[in-house]
């Protein structure tokens, strides 16, 4: 979308798409059999996060135009399907089974008697989490824009006066950067784009600093679709 609006300089769609399909096609050898992702080329090992993380990036590269095999991404929806349905079973959520929750409401795969049931359990969200949640729920249509408006003024505030100090989280690879892009997201997603968006993204470019990049392209990534 920002190559063909013209937002990066000196870069046509052909140029974009030589990296592109080249990139799709290596999220793909990544899956494993049960249907999830490693974090790794050649792994045998699932990685809960890298399979949320390769589903959003292949829903993405779908939703822009690019051919993603429907069977392929069966398989990691029923992945991460199972991941979902112990999440009851948890003590507290972060931002990995948030982002589960997310890739199925954006797929139009979520569970919405699961959601209902997490969404009594909101406090025990992560920060972030939160966040990630409320796309999800408005993804999945539990939730309206005005429901989830007060929701999103109290995330902003509270980040706004203890904002995160986190540069690498290697649990759930979050970042300062990364969570700053997922309220520009939420912001966008209920129409708040001029009254909160604005001010969230002045932060995020700012957060590039004299290298004019982000700490890691994971950070860049959520930043750019944000």
């Amino acid at each position: 979308a920002l190559v063909k609006a013209g937002r990066i300089p000196g870069i046509t769609l052909d140029e974009a798409d030589k990296f592109l399909k080249p990139g799709i096609e290596r999220v793909l050898s990544m899956q494993l059999s049960g249907g999830g992702f490693s974090y790794w080329p050649g792994s045998g090992d699932t990685h809960s996060w890298g399979s949320a993380f390769a589903a959003q990036a292949l829903h993405v590269a779908k939703k822009a135009g690019y051919e993603v095999p429907a069977a392929r991404m069966d398989r990691v929806h029923k992945y991460l399907k199972k991941l979902a349905d112990g999440y009851l079973k948890l003590k507290e959520y972060h931002t990995t089974q948030a982002l589960v929750l997310y890739v199925l409401a954006a797929e139009g795969k979520a569970d919405n008697k699961l959601m209902y049931q997490l969404n009594q359990r909101f406090s025990k969200f992560s920060r972030e989490a939160k966040v990630v949640f409320l796309l999800a729920c408005l993804k999945a249509g539990i939730k309206s824009s005005s429901q989830v408006e007060g929701l999103l003024h109290e995330l902003v505030a509270d980040e706004s006066s203890n904002p995160s100090k986190t540069i690498f989280d290697s649990r759930h690879f979050g970042s300062a950067a990364r969570e700053m892009a997922f309220l520009l997201l939420l912001s966008c997603d209920i129409g708040e784009r001029d009254s909160v968006g604005a001010s969230i993204a002045e932060r995020i470019i700012a957060r590039t600093g004299a290298t004019g990049r982000w700490r890691s392209t994971h950070d860049t990534g959520w930043c750019l679709l944000a």
